[in-house]
């Protein structure tokens, strides 16, 4: 829990206190946390509480926030706030201000789930700010980012992900997902969070192995369809074995799972 994300009065109060466990205890009640996490380390691993941006800078970042609402086509050039909401829990909103920061931002929303490192934020604003230099997107978003981290709008990873956005020739579902998937509809992705997945996606993900193209993976599905045992809807009226409706949209279904597996950081890169 981070001082600042709480109201004015009660933020200014907490600052006054000068011993951090003191601190830390208040923010529990506020917060009415009954279990406290204790992080172990090495010996001779020092604590260093006086966090700067060259802290962070060798870490990678991935966005916890979605966009409230799609925004429309070539506004990024002058876009100066974002309003979010949470993407896993859409109760949760928060705001960006500020072009350059919107701007890397949505750069983050881009590449996610893959988290990336500063120098993947900052390039491409630069090319879409072409009148910011690239010294000044970086001291910008250098700037911003501790609050970002803090205010639980970004997290942070050391770990170089093992997943993709891109679908390959022959996808592959992580091991694990597939395997618990045979019988359960909540899997682990490679972010170690848990996807739930529908009966239909349970099919799915087990042949998105490594080993079949689109192609294969549609024909697999589309035998479980004709013996009746899975069946998929289009404008909420299943499409029925044989049919020229099954044929056309098969393919743009599983298209669409493929996406949602990437989405949900499933696929290894």
């Amino acid at each position: 829990m981070y001082v600042d994300n709480l109201p004015e009065d009660a933020a200014e109060k907490l600052k006054a206190v000068t011993d951090i466990l003191r601190q830390e205890q208040y923010m529990d009640f506020i917060a009415n946390r009954r279990f406290r996490m204790t992080l172990l380390a090495k010996e001779g691993v020092g604590l260093n509480r006086n966090l700067t941006p060259e802290s962070v800078k060798g870490l990678r970042f991935i966005p916890n926030y979605n966009l409230k609402q799609p925004l429309e086509a070539g506004v990024e050039k002058t876009i100066e706030t974002l309003d979010l909401v949470g993407l896993n829990n859409p109760d949760q909103t928060a705001n960006m201000a500020g072009r350059v920061g919107c701007v890397c931002y949505l750069e983050l929303l881009k590449a996610a789930p893959v988290a990336l490192p500063v120098d993947g934020i900052v390039e491409a604003p630069c090319k879409t700010l072409e009148d910011v230099p690239k010294e000044t997107v970086l001291a910008e978003f250098e700037g911003m980012v501790l609050r970002l981290i803090f205010s639980g709008i970004i997290s942070i990873t050391a770990d170089i992900p093992g997943y993709t956005q891109k679908i390959a020739d022959k996808p592959e579902v992580f091991k694990v997902a597939r395997l618990l998937g045979l019988n359960m509809d909540r899997v682990p992705n490679m972010r170690h969070e848990t996807v739930r997945l529908s009966d239909d996606q349970r099919v799915v993900l087990q042949y998105v192995n490594g080993e079949n193209t689109r192609d294969e993976i549609t024909e697999a599905v589309k035998g479980h369809i004709d013996k009746g045992e899975m069946t998929i809807n289009a404008d909420g009226k299943p499409l029925m074995p044989g049919t020229a409706d099954l044929e056309e949209l098969l393919p743009q279904y599983i298209d669409a799972q493929l996406a949602i597996f990437a989405g949900n950081a499933l696929l290894e890169a």
